[in-house]
Protein backbone atom coordinates (compact mmCIF):
# COMPACT_ATOMS: atom_id res chain seq x y z
CA UNK A 1 0.00 0.00 0.00
CA UNK A 2 1.43 3.20 -0.42
CA UNK A 3 -0.05 6.71 0.19
CA UNK A 4 0.43 10.42 -1.56
CA UNK A 5 0.50 12.99 0.62
CA UNK A 6 0.10 16.82 -1.06
CA UNK A 7 1.18 19.80 1.12
CA UNK A 8 -0.21 23.24 -0.18
CA UNK A 9 1.90 25.49 1.49
CA UNK A 10 0.44 29.81 1.81
CA UNK A 11 1.64 32.17 -0.07
CA UNK A 12 2.96 34.24 3.00
CA UNK A 13 4.54 31.51 4.14
CA UNK A 14 8.38 32.59 5.17
CA UNK A 15 10.23 29.34 4.98
CA UNK A 16 11.73 26.77 2.53
CA UNK A 17 13.08 23.59 3.18
CA UNK A 18 11.60 23.04 6.69
CA UNK A 19 12.15 20.57 8.27
CA UNK A 20 8.07 18.73 8.37
CA UNK A 21 7.05 15.55 10.23
CA UNK A 22 3.70 13.82 9.48
CA UNK A 23 1.79 11.35 11.51
CA UNK A 24 -1.11 10.11 9.80
CA UNK A 25 -3.89 8.28 11.74
CA UNK A 26 -5.89 5.23 10.66
CA UNK A 27 -8.97 3.31 11.88
CA UNK A 28 -6.60 0.08 11.24
CA UNK A 29 -3.24 1.86 12.16
CA UNK A 30 -0.79 4.76 12.11
CA UNK A 31 1.95 6.06 10.32
CA UNK A 32 4.07 7.77 12.90
CA UNK A 33 6.59 10.92 12.58
CA UNK A 34 7.88 9.91 8.72
CA UNK A 35 9.71 12.92 7.64
CA UNK A 36 8.86 14.78 4.32
CA UNK A 37 12.09 15.25 2.63
CA UNK A 38 13.90 15.25 -0.82
CA UNK A 39 13.84 11.67 -0.57
CA UNK A 40 10.14 10.98 -0.75
CA UNK A 41 9.21 13.35 -3.04
CA UNK A 42 7.21 13.14 -6.09
CA UNK A 43 8.49 16.72 -7.77
CA UNK A 44 12.19 16.09 -7.99
CA UNK A 45 12.28 18.93 -10.34
CA UNK A 46 11.47 21.13 -7.58
CA UNK A 47 14.80 23.17 -6.51
CA UNK A 48 12.88 23.55 -2.70
CA UNK A 49 10.83 22.46 -0.41
CA UNK A 50 7.55 23.79 0.97
CA UNK A 51 8.50 27.08 -1.10
CA UNK A 52 5.48 30.02 -0.26
CA UNK A 53 2.74 29.15 -2.54
CA UNK A 54 3.76 25.69 -3.81
CA UNK A 55 2.33 22.12 -3.38
CA UNK A 56 4.92 19.46 -2.83
CA UNK A 57 3.77 15.82 -3.12
CA UNK A 58 5.63 12.86 -1.05
CA UNK A 59 5.06 9.22 -1.46
CA UNK A 60 4.96 6.50 1.89
CA UNK A 61 5.00 3.33 1.46
CA UNK A 62 3.52 1.68 4.46
CA UNK A 63 0.75 -1.73 5.47
CA UNK A 64 -3.36 -0.52 5.14
CA UNK A 65 -4.03 1.55 7.95
CA UNK A 66 -7.72 1.83 7.42
CA UNK A 67 -9.97 5.77 6.82
CA UNK A 68 -7.76 8.46 8.39
CA UNK A 69 -9.18 10.60 10.07
CA UNK A 70 -6.02 12.88 12.37
CA UNK A 71 -2.79 14.32 10.42
CA UNK A 72 -0.86 15.46 12.99
CA UNK A 73 1.82 17.95 11.21
CA UNK A 74 5.33 19.09 12.94
CA UNK A 75 7.65 21.82 11.97
CA UNK A 76 10.08 20.82 14.28
CA UNK A 77 11.66 23.25 16.64
CA UNK A 78 15.27 22.54 15.12
CA UNK A 79 14.86 25.55 12.73
CA UNK A 80 13.43 28.98 12.80
CA UNK A 81 11.04 28.63 9.50
CA UNK A 82 7.96 30.52 9.20
CA UNK A 83 5.84 28.35 7.60
CA UNK A 84 2.18 28.64 6.90
CA UNK A 85 0.50 25.33 5.67
CA UNK A 86 -3.19 25.51 3.91
CA UNK A 87 -3.82 21.85 3.49
CA UNK A 88 -2.90 18.48 3.57
CA UNK A 89 -4.16 16.37 1.30
CA UNK A 90 -3.61 12.32 1.50
CA UNK A 91 -4.80 9.20 -1.10
CA UNK A 92 -4.20 5.98 -1.03
CA UNK A 93 -3.48 3.18 -3.23
CA UNK A 94 -7.56 2.70 -3.57
CA UNK A 95 -7.84 6.09 -4.79
CA UNK A 96 -9.71 7.34 -1.89
CA UNK A 97 -8.66 10.76 -1.07
CA UNK A 98 -8.86 12.82 2.42
CA UNK A 99 -8.32 16.26 2.96
CA UNK A 100 -7.07 18.09 6.14
CA UNK A 101 -7.44 21.57 6.00
CA UNK A 102 -5.35 23.86 8.45
CA UNK A 103 -4.51 27.53 6.89
CA UNK A 104 -2.11 28.64 9.85
CA UNK A 105 1.28 28.88 11.02
CA UNK A 106 3.30 26.21 12.15
CA UNK A 107 5.87 28.40 13.86
CA UNK A 108 7.13 29.83 17.04
CA UNK A 109 7.06 33.73 15.76
CA UNK A 110 3.48 33.91 14.05
CA UNK A 111 -0.16 32.52 14.70
CA UNK A 112 -0.55 31.34 18.43
CA UNK A 113 3.24 29.84 18.43
CA UNK A 114 1.89 26.35 17.94
CA UNK A 115 4.82 24.41 15.81
CA UNK A 116 2.89 21.61 15.62
CA UNK A 117 -1.08 20.97 15.00
CA UNK A 118 -3.65 17.93 15.00
CA UNK A 119 -5.77 18.36 11.61
CA UNK A 120 -9.21 17.00 10.62
CA UNK A 121 -10.74 15.88 8.07
CA UNK A 122 -12.84 18.13 5.75
CA UNK A 123 -13.36 20.07 3.21
CA UNK A 124 -10.43 22.72 1.94
CA UNK A 125 -11.51 25.97 1.62
CA UNK A 126 -10.94 27.90 -2.18
CA UNK A 127 -8.88 24.91 -3.50
CA UNK A 128 -10.26 22.95 -6.59
CA UNK A 129 -9.57 19.83 -4.27
CA UNK A 130 -12.27 20.54 -2.68
CA UNK A 131 -14.98 18.90 -5.20
CA UNK A 132 -13.75 15.23 -3.99
CA UNK A 133 -15.19 12.29 -2.26
CA UNK A 134 -15.10 13.77 1.00
CA UNK A 135 -16.71 17.73 -0.32
CA UNK A 136 -19.53 17.28 2.41
CA UNK A 137 -16.96 15.91 5.21
CA UNK A 138 -17.00 18.83 8.13
CA UNK A 139 -14.15 18.93 10.32
CA UNK A 140 -15.60 16.58 13.81
CA UNK A 141 -16.26 19.69 15.68
CA UNK A 142 -18.69 20.72 17.81
CA UNK A 143 -20.20 17.00 17.84
CA UNK A 144 -20.35 16.77 21.41
CA UNK A 145 -23.47 18.69 22.59
CA UNK A 146 -26.56 16.46 24.70
CA UNK A 147 -29.05 14.96 23.27
CA UNK A 148 -32.87 14.14 22.86
CA UNK A 149 -32.25 10.66 23.82
CA UNK A 150 -30.89 10.50 27.28
CA UNK A 151 -28.25 7.92 27.75
CA UNK A 152 -28.51 6.11 31.18
CA UNK A 153 -26.43 3.10 31.32
CA UNK A 154 -22.57 2.28 30.40
CA UNK A 155 -22.90 0.51 26.92
CA UNK A 156 -24.65 3.39 25.80
CA UNK A 157 -22.74 6.08 27.06
CA UNK A 158 -19.71 4.11 25.60
CA UNK A 159 -20.94 3.86 22.56
CA UNK A 160 -21.96 7.46 22.17
CA UNK A 161 -18.16 8.29 23.03
CA UNK A 162 -17.17 5.87 20.21
CA UNK A 163 -19.48 8.00 17.96
CA UNK A 164 -18.57 11.06 18.17
CA UNK A 165 -15.04 10.25 18.86
CA UNK A 166 -11.55 9.46 16.56
CA UNK A 167 -9.56 6.44 17.33
CA UNK A 168 -5.77 7.75 17.05
CA UNK A 169 -2.38 6.44 17.99
CA UNK A 170 -0.79 8.74 20.56
CA UNK A 171 2.52 10.10 20.32
CA UNK A 172 4.06 12.50 22.54
CA UNK A 173 6.11 15.34 21.21
CA UNK A 174 9.02 14.32 22.09
CA UNK A 175 8.42 10.82 20.28
CA UNK A 176 9.27 9.33 23.72
CA UNK A 177 6.00 7.58 24.19
CA UNK A 178 3.47 6.02 22.43
CA UNK A 179 0.30 4.70 22.66
CA UNK A 180 -2.08 3.05 20.79
CA UNK A 181 -5.70 3.57 20.05
CA UNK A 182 -6.68 5.95 22.48
CA UNK A 183 -10.22 7.80 21.57
CA UNK A 184 -9.26 11.84 20.44
CA UNK A 185 -12.24 14.08 21.15
CA UNK A 186 -11.48 17.85 19.47
CA UNK A 187 -13.87 20.09 21.41
CA UNK A 188 -14.65 23.90 20.60
CA UNK A 189 -16.50 24.79 23.74
CA UNK A 190 -16.38 24.28 27.48
CA UNK A 191 -20.26 22.45 27.14
CA UNK A 192 -18.07 20.01 24.57
CA UNK A 193 -16.04 18.85 27.08
CA UNK A 194 -18.47 18.83 30.21
CA UNK A 195 -20.37 16.66 27.92
CA UNK A 196 -17.64 14.35 26.75
CA UNK A 197 -16.83 14.31 30.48
CA UNK A 198 -20.15 13.43 31.32
CA UNK A 199 -20.65 10.28 28.87
CA UNK A 200 -16.67 9.46 30.43
CA UNK A 201 -17.78 8.86 33.71
CA UNK A 202 -20.87 6.93 32.91
CA UNK A 203 -19.05 4.51 30.75
CA UNK A 204 -16.03 4.48 33.33
CA UNK A 205 -13.61 5.81 31.17
CA UNK A 206 -10.71 7.78 32.44
CA UNK A 207 -9.63 11.02 31.00
CA UNK A 208 -6.71 12.82 30.11
CA UNK A 209 -5.85 16.41 28.50
CA UNK A 210 -2.72 16.65 26.27
CA UNK A 211 -0.57 19.65 25.99
CA UNK A 212 1.42 21.38 22.88
CA UNK A 213 5.46 20.88 22.81
CA UNK A 214 7.95 19.85 24.90
CA UNK A 215 6.79 17.30 26.57
CA UNK A 216 8.44 14.29 28.45
CA UNK A 217 6.16 13.16 30.66
CA UNK A 218 4.80 9.84 31.93
CA UNK A 219 1.59 12.04 32.25
CA UNK A 220 -0.48 10.56 29.16
CA UNK A 221 -3.33 8.69 28.25
CA UNK A 222 -3.51 4.83 28.82
CA UNK A 223 -5.05 2.93 25.79
CA UNK A 224 -8.52 2.96 25.27
CA UNK A 225 -8.57 6.28 27.55
CA UNK A 226 -10.40 9.55 26.48
CA UNK A 227 -7.60 11.91 25.50
CA UNK A 228 -9.23 15.56 25.17
CA UNK A 229 -6.92 17.48 22.78
CA UNK A 230 -8.07 21.78 23.45
CA UNK A 231 -6.06 23.26 20.24
CA UNK A 232 -9.35 24.09 18.58
CA UNK A 233 -10.79 25.56 22.26
CA UNK A 234 -12.26 29.47 22.20
CA UNK A 235 -13.08 31.30 20.78
CA UNK A 236 -10.02 33.51 20.15
CA UNK A 237 -11.16 36.57 21.87
CA UNK A 238 -11.20 34.95 25.01
CA UNK A 239 -8.46 32.97 24.98
CA UNK A 240 -6.24 36.22 26.80
CA UNK A 241 -8.26 38.70 28.50
CA UNK A 242 -6.83 41.51 30.56
CA UNK A 243 -8.54 43.02 33.50
CA UNK A 244 -9.33 46.55 32.87
CA UNK A 245 -6.62 47.60 35.70
CA UNK A 246 -3.99 45.21 34.27
CA UNK A 247 -3.53 43.29 37.18
CA UNK A 248 -4.75 40.01 36.42
CA UNK A 249 -5.46 38.08 33.03
CA UNK A 250 -6.91 35.32 32.31
CA UNK A 251 -6.14 33.04 30.19
CA UNK A 252 -7.72 29.79 28.88
CA UNK A 253 -5.43 26.48 28.96
CA UNK A 254 -4.56 26.46 25.26
CA UNK A 255 -3.58 30.15 25.09
CA UNK A 256 0.36 30.14 24.30
CA UNK A 257 3.30 31.75 25.93
CA UNK A 258 3.11 33.64 22.58
CA UNK A 259 -0.21 34.76 22.73
CA UNK A 260 -0.05 36.47 26.06
CA UNK A 261 3.81 37.49 24.97
CA UNK A 262 1.66 40.12 22.62
CA UNK A 263 -0.75 41.33 24.58
CA UNK A 264 2.05 41.73 27.20
CA UNK A 265 3.44 44.34 24.58
CA UNK A 266 0.82 45.94 23.21
CA UNK A 267 -0.72 46.34 26.82
CA UNK A 268 2.55 46.69 29.11
CA UNK A 269 1.72 44.01 31.79
CA UNK A 270 4.18 41.92 33.46
CA UNK A 271 4.69 38.60 34.73
CA UNK A 272 7.00 38.80 38.34
CA UNK A 273 8.37 35.85 35.77
CA UNK A 274 7.69 33.63 33.07
CA UNK A 275 8.59 31.01 30.51
CA UNK A 276 10.57 32.06 27.56
CA UNK A 277 9.60 28.92 25.16
CA UNK A 278 6.67 30.52 22.98
CA UNK A 279 4.95 27.54 22.17
CA UNK A 280 3.96 26.21 25.26
CA UNK A 281 0.70 26.21 26.62
CA UNK A 282 -0.34 27.90 29.61
CA UNK A 283 -2.19 24.60 30.81
CA UNK A 284 0.72 22.44 30.70
CA UNK A 285 2.95 25.33 32.67
CA UNK A 286 0.08 25.44 35.20
CA UNK A 287 -0.71 22.24 35.74
CA UNK A 288 2.17 20.51 36.29
CA UNK A 289 3.70 22.83 38.45
CA UNK A 290 6.87 23.30 36.19
CA UNK A 291 9.71 25.86 35.16
CA UNK A 292 10.30 26.58 38.73
CA UNK A 293 13.85 26.99 39.39
CA UNK A 294 14.41 26.31 43.28
CA UNK A 295 12.57 26.88 46.35
CA UNK A 296 13.10 30.36 47.03
CA UNK A 297 11.41 31.20 43.41
CA UNK A 298 7.92 30.60 42.69
CA UNK A 299 6.63 29.06 39.59
CA UNK A 300 3.73 30.40 37.02
CA UNK A 301 1.35 28.37 39.34
CA UNK A 302 2.20 30.14 42.56
CA UNK A 303 0.60 33.38 40.40
CA UNK A 304 -2.80 31.80 39.80
CA UNK A 305 -5.43 33.52 41.94
CA UNK A 306 -8.46 31.70 40.56
CA UNK A 307 -8.96 28.10 38.58
CA UNK A 308 -12.14 27.35 36.21
CA UNK A 309 -12.23 22.99 36.16
CA UNK A 310 -14.38 20.59 34.62
CA UNK A 311 -14.76 18.03 37.65
CA UNK A 312 -15.50 14.06 36.79
CA UNK A 313 -18.75 14.79 36.90
CA UNK A 314 -19.25 17.06 34.20
CA UNK A 315 -19.60 20.43 36.09
CA UNK A 316 -17.95 22.97 35.64
CA UNK A 317 -16.43 24.45 39.09
CA UNK A 318 -14.52 27.72 39.89
CA UNK A 319 -11.59 28.01 43.03
CA UNK A 320 -10.03 31.01 44.00
CA UNK A 321 -7.06 32.15 46.76
CA UNK A 322 -10.54 34.14 47.89
CA UNK A 323 -13.08 31.62 48.75
CA UNK A 324 -10.57 28.79 49.36
CA UNK A 325 -7.20 30.08 50.80
CA UNK A 326 -3.80 30.23 49.76
CA UNK A 327 -2.59 26.67 50.94
CA UNK A 328 -5.61 25.24 49.10
CA UNK A 329 -5.54 27.06 45.90
CA UNK A 330 -1.28 25.65 45.56
CA UNK A 331 -2.28 22.37 45.40
CA UNK A 332 -5.66 22.93 42.93
CA UNK A 333 -3.17 24.97 40.71
CA UNK A 334 -0.79 21.86 40.27
CA UNK A 335 -3.18 19.29 39.96
CA UNK A 336 -0.59 16.87 37.72
CA UNK A 337 -3.33 16.25 35.83
CA UNK A 338 -5.79 15.10 38.89
CA UNK A 339 -8.95 17.26 37.64
CA UNK A 340 -10.08 16.24 34.08
CA UNK A 341 -9.97 19.82 32.19
CA UNK A 342 -8.51 23.08 33.40
CA UNK A 343 -11.00 25.79 31.58
CA UNK A 344 -9.16 28.84 32.29
CA UNK A 345 -7.13 30.47 34.96
CA UNK A 346 -7.12 34.09 36.21
CA UNK A 347 -3.08 34.64 36.94
CA UNK A 348 -1.84 37.86 38.74
CA UNK A 349 0.25 40.45 37.14
CA UNK A 350 1.50 43.85 37.50
CA UNK A 351 1.55 46.99 34.64
CA UNK A 352 5.00 47.89 33.85
CA UNK A 353 5.95 50.58 31.90
CA UNK A 354 9.10 48.89 30.82
CA UNK A 355 8.98 45.16 29.01
CA UNK A 356 11.96 43.04 28.09
CA UNK A 357 10.71 41.03 25.04
CA UNK A 358 12.58 37.44 24.91
CA UNK A 359 12.63 35.31 21.37
CA UNK A 360 13.28 31.87 20.16
CA UNK A 361 15.88 31.08 18.43
CA UNK A 362 16.02 26.79 17.46
CA UNK A 363 18.97 25.60 15.85
CA UNK A 364 19.81 21.47 15.87
CA UNK A 365 21.84 20.24 17.66
CA UNK A 366 24.04 18.22 15.37
CA UNK A 367 24.45 21.79 12.87
CA UNK A 368 25.61 23.80 15.69
CA UNK A 369 27.90 21.14 17.15
CA UNK A 370 29.18 19.81 13.97
CA UNK A 371 29.96 23.97 12.99
CA UNK A 372 32.82 25.83 14.55
CA UNK A 373 31.34 28.72 12.85
CA UNK A 374 27.96 28.17 14.74
CA UNK A 375 29.64 27.30 18.30
CA UNK A 376 31.92 30.85 18.12
CA UNK A 377 28.66 32.61 17.38
CA UNK A 378 27.26 30.84 20.62
CA UNK A 379 30.42 31.78 22.50
CA UNK A 380 30.45 35.67 20.92
CA UNK A 381 27.17 37.23 22.05
CA UNK A 382 27.21 40.42 23.50
CA UNK A 383 26.49 39.21 26.97
CA UNK A 384 26.54 43.15 28.30
CA UNK A 385 23.55 43.96 25.99
CA UNK A 386 21.71 40.28 26.18
CA UNK A 387 20.98 38.08 28.35
CA UNK A 388 21.55 34.75 26.57
CA UNK A 389 20.31 31.24 27.43
CA UNK A 390 21.93 28.12 25.71
CA UNK A 391 19.72 24.85 26.34
CA UNK A 392 19.29 21.77 24.60
CA UNK A 393 16.10 20.00 23.86
CA UNK A 394 16.20 15.64 24.48
CA UNK A 395 15.67 13.13 22.63
CA UNK A 396 16.95 14.58 19.26
CA UNK A 397 19.04 11.19 18.34
CA UNK A 398 22.09 13.07 18.35
CA UNK A 399 25.38 11.08 20.37
CA UNK A 400 28.45 12.98 21.06
CA UNK A 401 31.08 10.47 20.14
CA UNK A 402 32.43 12.13 17.80
CA UNK A 403 36.34 13.14 18.85
CA UNK A 404 36.00 16.81 15.71
CA UNK A 405 32.46 18.06 17.99
CA UNK A 406 34.28 17.25 21.29
CA UNK A 407 37.10 18.91 19.59
CA UNK A 408 35.10 21.81 18.82
CA UNK A 409 33.28 22.30 21.82
CA UNK A 410 36.08 22.65 24.06
CA UNK A 411 37.64 25.49 22.08
CA UNK A 412 34.69 27.34 21.68
CA UNK A 413 33.29 27.20 25.32
CA UNK A 414 31.82 30.21 26.33
CA UNK A 415 33.37 31.96 29.34
CA UNK A 416 31.65 32.05 32.79
CA UNK A 417 30.15 35.53 33.41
Amino acid sequence: MSYIVQVVTGHQSQAEDTEVFISLNGTKGAILHFRLNEKHSLKQHHKHLFQAGHEDAFRIDHDLIGQINVVHVDNRPNTDQDWFLESITVEDSSGTSYQFPCHNWLSANNGDGREARSLLRGPLRGHPLSESVFHQQQPQLHMYKREEESVHDAASAEARLKSWGTPITFQNWSGNITVPSVWAFYPTTVEDIQEIVRMAALAGKKVRTCGATHSWSMLYADEDQVLIDPQYLGPASEQVVLSADKKQVTVMANATILQVKRMQLDEKFNFMFNVLVDSVTYGGIVNTGCHGVGGGCPALCDLVEELQVVDDKGDLVTYSKENDGVEFMKAVSTNLGLFVFVYKMTLNVQPSEYIVESTNEFKSIRSTLNNADNLKVLSEYDYNNFIVENCTLGFSGVTLVNGDILDSIQQHRPQQR
